[in-house]
């Protein structure tokens, strides 16, 4: 397994099981918090997902520990690590999740993570 993949897999544990840690920073958004066209930020070791199902697919892997399939995501390209260092363009919010594209990128289709791995 990677790093980015073990990375990801500790940070979305530690968020579904209700923080890491209280160092004073803010929360992060909800998806009702997220509008189309905001542009946003990641936190570091973050991923999204080439389609809403294939998200879901990789949080439930990562939740259950089941890092060959997770890994699998990444080796095939269904997901990737999301740089930190870049901004993002809210294309659509649907439930928990959102879809996303690059800030500079015209496109209306995006990958999809959760609000959980906004700064």
């Amino acid at each position: 397994m990677t790093k980015t993949a073990i990375a990801a897999v500790g940070l979305f544990v530690c968020l579904s099981l209700g923080g890491c840690g209280n160092d004073g920073s803010p929360s992060p958004p909800a998806a009702r918090d997220l509008k189309p066209e905001q542009i946003v930020s990641f936190k570091p070791n973050t991923y999204a997902c080439v389609s809403e199902d294939m998200f879901k697919n990789a949080v439930k892997w990562a939740v259950e520990g089941a890092r060959t399939k997770f890994q699998g995501m990444f080796d095939s390209l269904q997901c990737i690590p999301v740089p930190a260092s870049e901004k993002y363009k809210v294309l659509q919010v649907d439930g928990d999740n959102f879809e996303l594209t690059h800030a500079d990128n015209q496109a209306t289709d995006g990958m999809w993570s959760a609000p959980e791995f906004v700064k």
